[in-house]
Formats: C-alpha cells, structure tokens, sequence
C-alpha cells in the first residue's frame, strides 16, 4: 500500500473516531437537558413531570437512585390527582418505600386512585378489603372492586373475582360466570386462572365436561408457570386420556398457546 493511501486510512479511522465521541457527548448532553427540564417543570408544580422525575429518582435513571425523594415527588403530584401518583403513593405506603410503612393511609391513597377508575389501583384495593389490611375487612366490597377492575381486562382481578363466584364470597355462588372469569384471564396468559380452568373442564363444573380441553390448559398454564407441570392434576388427567386424545390435546394445547403469545404480542 502506497503511503498517500496509508494516510488516507489513518485519516478516515480518525474521523470515525471522532464522530463517535461527538455522537457521545450529544447523547449524554440531550439526557442531561432533557433530565434539567423534567426537574424545571416538577419544581413549578407540573404534576406529571412531578410524576416522571418520581419515577426516575425510584429506578435512578438519570438522577439519584432514592426512595424517599421518589416518594416526595410522587406526593406532589399525586396531592394534584394524578391517578398513577395516587397509586404510587398507596403502594408506597403499603411497603413503606420512601415512607414509614401505613396500610391506613396506603388504602387512602388507593381509594383515591380507584375512585379514578385506576384499575391497579381498584385490585390493590380489593385486596385490602379482602384480607383486612389498613380496612375492616369487608369481602363484598372486596368483590365490587374486583368487578370494577376486572371489567377493565385486570386478569389477576379477573382470576380472583372468579374465585369468589366459585366458592360464593362476597358475590352469588355462580359457576359459569366463575368458568368466564377463569377464561378472560387464562387468554391473557394467566397460569393460576388456566389452572382454574382445568380443573373446571376436568369436573364439568361450570363447562361442560372435556379432559381433553383439560388437559390442553394444564399443559399451557405449565408452560407459563413451569412448577405447574408438576401439579397432581396434570398426571391424573393423563392417565384418564387415550394415547390419540392425548396428541389432540397436546396439538390444542399448542393452538391455544400460540393464540395467546400472538393477542399477548399485539398489545
């Protein structure tokens, strides 16, 4: 290689250097304005940006990793009606992260969050009421916010609203609304509520009875919660299933998998 052509290489492996660095400094600069804003606006009392700098102060993205200034900020904006703060500010307290631990007030804040139709919010909530944390017990109230939560695609609210037609606490004793609720939540993937469901097409309870369907949900809710496979149920819905209604539940098992992961994917 001639030396102008050596030159030439150098040159060009010191531009691209450069350029890089430059690109580096630009990035770390816009963070910077852009974390300098952020801190500007939550000081003049925008409650979202309160909200934001809260956020990056509890995963420290940017700032200072620090639950107790997180809490601050997140207080500021939730005293403002933020629902996400408002929840915040309940889970907060419920932990005592960044705060003294209070189930009283962290049920204050959720009230206040549910009242906005905070679906996190309406389920934390819910278990409150159900098991009497920072509340008098009170399992129809429990229910009522699973309802409201669960009418907006919770599937945790969903698979505990089920539950409680099943076995007829706080609501009427309805199976085949329990079998729906169970349904709703395991096409989200929920493993529990797919277990649930298995065991209501293993017993006809609610559906009619398949174990061939049965079995299909075991298998994909031990897919989605592997220490599931393991569960007593699966292995008596085996030995109860012919070779042949084992292959089909297995194919099933696999459509209703992939139908899941293609619905989970598209959200």
């Amino acid at each position: 290689m001639s030396l102008p052509r050596v030159l030439l290489v150098l040159l060009l492996i010191v531009l691209a250097a450069l350029v890089s660095l430059v690109s580096i400094d630009f990035d770390e600069a816009g963070q910077g304005v852009s974390r300098k804003l952020t801190q500007s606006k939550a000081s003049l009392g925008s409650k979202s940006d309160q909200y934001d700098l809260a956020v990056m102060h509890e995963k420290g993205a940017g700032v200072e990793r620090s639950d107790a200034k997180a809490a601050v900020f997140y207080e500021k904006a939730a005293t403002q009606g933020l629902g996400d703060a408002e929840f915040a500010m309940g889970m907060c307290y419920f932990s005592g992260r960044g705060v003294p631990k209070d189930h009283v007030q962290a049920v204050r804040w959720l009230r206040k969050a549910a009242d906005q139709s905070h679906r996190e919010a309406q389920y934390e909530l819910a278990l409150r009421f159900a098991n009497g944390e920072g509340t008098i017990a009170d399992i129809t109230e429990a229910a009522r916010l699973l309802g409201l939560a669960a009418n907006q695609g919770h599937s945790m609210a969903q698979t505990e609203l089920g539950t409680l037609y099943r076995h007829g606490e706080g609501v009427p004793k309805d199976d085949m609304k329990a079998a729906n609720l169970y349904l709703q939540a395991s096409w989200q993937g929920n493993p529990h509520a797919q277990l649930q469901l298995s065991s209501m097409y293993e017993h006809g309870v609610g559906v009619n009875k398949n174990l061939a369907e049965a079995y299909a949900w075991a298998t994909v809710a031990g897919v989605y919660a592997p220490h599931y496979k393991a569960h007593p149920s699966t292995d008596d819905l085996v030995k109860n299933l012919s070779p042949a209604q084992r292959s089909l539940a297995l194919q099933r098992s696999r459509e209703i998998y992939q139908e899941i992961e293609s619905k989970l994917g598209k959200k």
